[in-house]
């Protein structure tokens, strides 16, 4: 059984492929902290928020962070239903927007 963790690593990163078949990359991703995350995402300004680079972690207990970013959704996700809504559009800390029905 050695180099079980690699595997099983290779396994989830293919499994991740099945899942979100297409990406498309995300840029300019801003972040900010919230006390508690009930400001109103309408009245919010993101162009003083700090930058969100790849690699950056964030969260923990208890914690509320925004997001802004502006990504280009492919025409091709406009048919079947397969176009990303703002409830079903999620980033990750590789920078790739991904998008499902």
């Amino acid at each position: 059984m050695h180099f079980i963790k690699e595997r099983i690593g290779k396994l989830i990163d293919d499994l991740g492929g099945l899942i979100y078949p297409e990406s498309v990359p995300v840029e300019q991703i801003r972040i900010m902290h919230s006390a508690d995350g009930r400001e109103d995402p309408a009245e919010l300004d993101p162009s003083g928020w700090e930058a969100f680079e790849r690699r950056d972690l964030w969260g923990g207990h208890r914690e509320y962070y925004w997001f802004a970013f502006t990504a280009e959704i492919p025409e091709g996700w406009d048919e079947a239903g397969t176009r990303p809504t703002r409830s079903s559009a999620r980033s990750s800390t590789d920078g790739v927007c991904r998008g499902w029905t």
